[in-house]
């Protein structure tokens, strides 16, 4: 039987957050959805709750002790009773020092996977990380297996984010793991937000037209965009002048065209299996 942890699980700014204000808005039902009220509020590598549940300060144990400890954690919280618990993540689910992956199969329910075209995320990425200035930089690390992401601060784990294929390919060989293609959700939300819905309350029946209709108006990216600059968003980093910044596909055919070379020869091959193009373009993805 499987536990309770449903990861919302990308590489970053492949529609993780967008995917999470769609199901917190779903949950709400009183259409008052505020993007820094989000139902869905754990992020996995935060240290204070892991610390709390723990009783122990992961601050204190080297890295790869630390990461033991959250997985532990993060294992024994999704093995015991109680209602689902939606956990943001960007840590590719790889083994960790002991061979066993970040997050238990026995202690999690599901993960909702979205993907993006890594050209588009180079520039988002960029534009995250205050580095629009240097998308050599960001190429790479989107093309090293080793790349964490690690805040400044000390009040997260490091992520092991790997490079975008290793990230990609250690949610899709994930057990209950399903991936969305950011692509899709654009195309159709509403298509989007039934499957997420029916993965998450299986026994639920059929969402609600109306419901869905509300739900897609309410956390359309104008909207989010809209409430960022009128309230700001208190998950912006503060290397990023927003967080909701496009909200496009396509974009990152404008890429110089050594780095897209760079991007396709080191993950073509996911690229082309998920219908993304060497061009920029994005196909028909044949899930199954």
């Amino acid at each position: 039987m499987s536990g309770r942890l449903v990861c919302l699980a990308s590489y970053p700014k492949s529609g993780n957050t967008w995917l999470r204000a769609m199901l917190s808005a779903w949950v709400q039902q009183d259409g008052s959805f505020d993007i820094n009220a989000m139902s869905f509020g754990a992020h996995a590598s935060r240290r204070d709750w892991i610390d709390a549940a723990s009783g122990l300060r992961s601050g204190d144990f080297a890295p790869e002790e630390a990461a033991l400890l959250r997985r532990e954690t993060l294992g024994h919280i999704g093995g015991s009773p109680g209602a689902l618990l939606f956990l943001k993540t960007h840590d590719a689910n790889l083994p960790l020092a002991d061979g066993q992956p970040v997050f238990r199969p026995a202690a999690l329910r599901l993960a909702l996977c979205p993907i993006r075209h890594p050209y588009d995320v180079a520039l988002s990425l960029a534009h995250h990380l205050g580095r629009s200035d240097d998308l050599d930089g960001v190429v790479a690390l989107m093309c090293d297996p080793a790349a964490l992401l690690s805040p400044d601060e000390g009040d997260r784990f490091a992520q092991p984010l790997s490079d975008w294929s290793g990230n990609v390919r250690s949610w899709a060989s994930t057990p209950r793991a399903h991936l969305f293609r950011y692509e899709d959700m654009l195309a159709d939300p509403g298509l989007a937000l039934r499957r997420a819905v029916r993965l998450c309350w299986p026994d639920d029946g059929d969402p609600d037209d109306a419901r869905v209709a509300r739900v897609v108006q309410e956390t359309g990216f104008d909207r989010l965009r809209a409430q960022e600059a009128a309230h700001s968003f208190a998950e912006r980093p503060p290397t990023a002048a927003r967080f909701f910044r496009s909200g496009r596909a396509g974009g990152g055919g404008a890429l110089a065209p050594e780095l897209r070379r760079r991007l396709w020869a080191a993950h073509g091959e996911v690229m082309a299996h998920y219908g993304y193009h060497e061009d920029g373009a994005t196909g028909p993805w044949h899930q199954g």
